[in-house]
């Protein structure tokens, strides 16, 4: 059966000819089963340790679990977005090396510069994608042999958090000017079009210095800021600027509330959001890969979009926002808290303390 994959993908490689659909064969039985990860970030990135957990938990729970070998390929695009042609291509190396079995390819970056130009309806492994936010459209999904997970926020549950937790109705949403950060800008302005909160704004930007000069305007000019992707902040050295110390920067200089996608920048400082589930995403992506290696053809498993959220509250940045915690939204809500934001807190109540006693001491000078 090796000997047969090889002999197909030289003849496609030789020829350089568009692959038809067909059925693919069962490999569920073979010794080795090779799955080719691609990752579109790096290794380190939350979002990317949540739904590769959900991957290998999947994997495990398979009958097939045992014969699976994973390599992955990390393209990096987050911290070094100008290589992601180069990874790309890299990435297609490794997979003509290898000659895995079945493709997984992760967010939007793997698909745009590995998956679309390289092996979509040209080849015929089968690919199973998750974490797209483009639509799938964009890329010609569904293929004759792709599928997979689209990843879909949950933009109003959020807000609608926010407003629970908060008087808000004017909203600025900020993002970096990632690939990911201009296509979710572009996806959260359709979804709030008619909704009944007025947006500010649509911002994106990679200037750290810009980002912050945004955050003290939207102090006078909105009553929250909603934040999907800032991982591409660059300072004025050119460094990229890790998303806690953003983070640190933003919760200690704003007054006004924020919400996000993630449960991860929650758990760093910002105050709320339905998030997604990345585990979950994971997981639903080695189903589909696990039918897909036992015979299923790609035209019967259809493209999901990810429904799961989580309610995610950081009870040190309500604390320090003066936000009560309604009880009803006690019960399902998983609660983060901040060490930094808990000591800046108590820091500013001693130097009340002192300023009123100073105050107390000298009455003269009020």
């Amino acid at each position: 059966m090796t000997a047969v994959l090889i002999s197909v993908w030289s003849l496609i490689i030789s020829t350089s000819t568009a692959y038809s659909a067909q059925t693919p064969p069962d490999i569920s039985a073979q010794k080795e089963i090779k799955l080719f990860v691609v990752h579109s970030y790096h290794a380190s990135m939350p979002w990317v340790q949540e739904y590769y957990q959900g991957l290998t938990v999947g994997f495990s729970q398979s009958s097939i679990g045992s014969a699976i070998t994973i390599k992955n390929f990390y393209m990096d695009t987050k911290r070094r977005p100008e290589l992601a042609k180069e990874m790309g291509e890299k990435a297609y190396k490794r997979y003509l090396s290898w000659q895995p079995d079945l493709v997984i390819a992760c967010d939007d970056n793997a698909q745009k510069f590995f998956v679309k130009p390289f092996l979509l309806n040209r080849v015929a492994t089968p690919v199973i994608f998750l974490g797209i936010n483009e639509e799938p459209e964009t890329y010609g999904y569904p293929g004759s042999n792709v599928t997979g997970v689209l990843e879909r926020g949950h933009t109003l549950l959020t807000l609608e958090l926010l407003r629970r937790l908060a008087p808000v109705n004017r909203i600025a949403v900020l993002n970096d000017d990632s690939l990911t950060g201009r296509i979710m800008t572009r996806r959260i302005e359709k979804r709030l079009k008619n909704s009944r909160f007025h947006v500010i704004g649509y911002y994106n930007t990679d200037s750290f210095s810009e980002w912050k000069r945004l955050v003290q305007q939207f102090q006078e000019s909105a009553d929250a800021i909603y934040i999907r992707t800032f991982y591409t902040l660059r300072d004025e050295k050119g460094r990229y600027v890790p998303i806690s110390e953003v983070t640190k920067w933003l919760v200690t200089n704003s007054m006004i509330p924020e919400a996000t996608h993630s449960k991860d920048n929650v758990k760093l400082g910002l105050l709320c959001s339905v998030a997604q589930d990345g585990f979950f995403s994971g997981l639903k992506a080695s189903k589909m890969a696990i039918k897909a290696l036992k015979g299923t053809p790609i035209s019967e498993i259809p493209m999901e979009e990810t429904r799961r959220g989580v309610r995610v509250i950081n009870r040190s940045r309500a604390q320090f926002l003066n936000i009560h915690i309604p009880s009803y939204l006690l019960e399902g809500t998983i609660f983060y808290d901040s060490p930094f934001l808990n000591t800046l807190q108590q820091k500013t109540r001693e130097e009340d303390k002192t300023q009123m006693q100073m105050q107390m001491q000298h009455p003269a000078d009020r």
